[in-house]
């Protein structure tokens, strides 16, 4: 019974600290994607594109510190993942299930290469800001997607299985549109709902 429990205590001990540390993983590969800080207009791009805005404020400790942007067709089908943090998207969700489950459900990452994982993965900020993640209407194999309706997705795990879901739709258009999506929260009284303030999905035309 001893040895149960010191094998017990021992893989407790190894998951705590693995968790702690989350967020200071880094794989062997380098990554291309990012969360880019909003520091002025310049980090807007040109040509038709969603621009997706968020307010950071890093929170202390594990089990936090996750997030993923990703569009969606009409159908519900995934197009292309933006971008999601680092720990999730290179392994920490096999011991984390819970970790970013929406993303995880339609990305299947169990089924996706390094290089597909690569594309993707953005290094979970370090400071606390106002950050941004652009779509040029292309999917994943980087081909121009048809004209019609999308949705794009921002989903933030704020403390273990709790989480935020932000979403906004965007028709063919000809003018410029701006969603500030509220909250879908997993439950209201998640702690750390303060990591992720203002959301705010621009769509411009050109």
């Amino acid at each position: 019974m001893k040895l149960r429990f010191a094998i017990l205590a021992v893989i407790l001990c190894t998951a705590a600290v693995f968790l702690s540390l989350e967020d200071k993983f880094t794989p062997v590969y380098q990554n291309e994607a990012s969360f880019l800080p909003v520091v002025d207009s310049s980090v807007s791009a040109g040509g038709r594109r969603i621009e997706v805005t968020f307010d950071y404020q890093r929170q202390k400790g594990a089990g936090s510190n996750q997030f993923a942007v990703w569009i969606e067709d009409v159908q519900g089908n995934l197009v292309k993942t933006l971008a999601v943090t680092q720990y999730t998207s290179t392994g920490g969700w096999r011991l984390r299930k819970s970790s970013l489950s929406h993303w995880q459900e339609i990305a299947d990452p169990l089924h996706m290469t390094m290089k597909e994982i690569d594309a993707v993965s953005g290094a979970t900020p370090r400071q606390s800001g106002t950050y941004q993640v652009i779509w040029d209407f292309t999917d994943q194999d980087g081909k121009t997607v048809p004209d019609g309706e999308y949705t794009c997705k921002l989903e933030a795990a704020l403390f273990f299985t709790s989480y935020a879901l932000y979403e906004g739709s965007f028709p063919a258009a000809d003018e410029a549109a701006v969603i500030r999506p509220a909250p879908q929260y997993s439950y209201e009284k998640s702690p750390y709902k303060d990591m992720i303030g203002q959301v705010e999905m621009a769509y411009y035309p050109e």
